[in-house]
């Protein structure tokens, strides 16, 4: 009868040495579970805040790029303003300083008078080349 006792306290013994390497092994695999979760978690955010990080930068150089176009294009209508004014100007000075030949204040024919106005444009095309325009 004492073996009797003896194997089946064996048994009661292992049984509760397997069942408690099962919950220290289930215990373990829910740590390393968790463990692998939020590493898992921690990557996808380091991730999210890269993809961040990298459209704010490219929403800076678009905005940069933008700025850039939108000064060229301001310099661009400034140098044509102030190229409109020079030929404004030297428009006035030519027609100041301009004196047409006598007989073309009243031209008599029509011939003579396409001859006057050939004579103002070659005048003014000199002025404006001698005047760097």
């Amino acid at each position: 009868m004492q073996l009797v006792w003896k194997i089946a306290l064996g048994i009661i013994l292992a049984s509760l040495i397997m069942s408690l390497g099962g919950l220290i092994a289930a215990g373990g695999l829910a740590w390393w579970a968790d463990e692998q979760l939020e590493q898992g978690l921690s990557e996808q955010h380091k991730r999210q805040q890269e993809r961040e990080r990298v459209a704010a930068v490219a929403k800076l150089k678009e905005a940069e790029i933008q700025r850039i176009a939108a000064l060229r294009e301001q310099e661009a209508r400034d140098a044509e303003v102030v190229r409109l004014q020079a030929r404004t100007r030297l428009t006035n000075q030519f027609a100041e300083q301009y004196v047409p030949p006598e007989d073309c204040a009243n031209p008599v024919s029509e011939k003579r008078f396409v001859e006057c106005v050939d004579h103002r444009r070659r005048a003014k095309s000199e002025y404006f080349e001698q005047n760097a325009l």
